[in-house]
């Protein structure tokens, strides 16, 4: 009977070892984007709030924003952009968040936003707003942004 010559049993240790750190690497980047998309999860959730919460207030404010992302009671009327940053209590993340109201640009969508539904003074052709809210935040130095945009009558 023979066995293994020491130069095969480091050759089947060598190949083990590239196995290994290949399945270790593997499991390093499935970890990372499994953050990724918990980041990228808060960030829509907030930009969701914000947004709701800027549609649902009767004086189309955008609301304030605290240090752990919570909202606080809307403020007098603002300018826009409206820049803020935060970081949720349970995530080492910064967010940058940015709203905006913009004119809409390009062919609208058919019913129920077609240009009839949109207020207008007799006379004048007003467009109809989109607010925009984007979160952006940087993740192992690369920059990562989620936009949320709503179409929506002009006040």
């Amino acid at each position: 009977m023979r066995g293994f010559t020491i130069i095969e049993a480091l050759i089947a240790m060598l190949i083990a070892m590239v196995a290994l750190l290949a399945i270790g690497s593997f499991f390093i980047t499935v970890l990372d984007q499994g953050q990724v998309a918990r980041e990228r999860l808060a960030a829509v959730h907030l930009a969701e709030s914000l947004l709701e919460d800027w549609q649902n207030d009767a004086q189309d404010r955008f609301p304030g924003i605290r240090a752990d992302c919570s909202t606080r009671p809307f403020n007098q009327p603002r300018h826009y952009p409206v820049k803020a940053t935060c970081s949720p209590s349970s995530s080492p993340v910064h967010y940058q968040i940015t709203a905006d109201v913009v004119p809409a640009k390009g062919p609208l969508p058919p019913a129920p936003l077609a240009i009839r539904d949109f207020g207008r003074p007799a006379g004048f052709v007003v467009a109809p707003r989109v607010k925009v809210v984007k979160v952006a935040w940087t993740h192992k130095q690369q920059g990562r942004e989620v936009f949320l945009m709503d179409v929506s009558r002009v006040k």
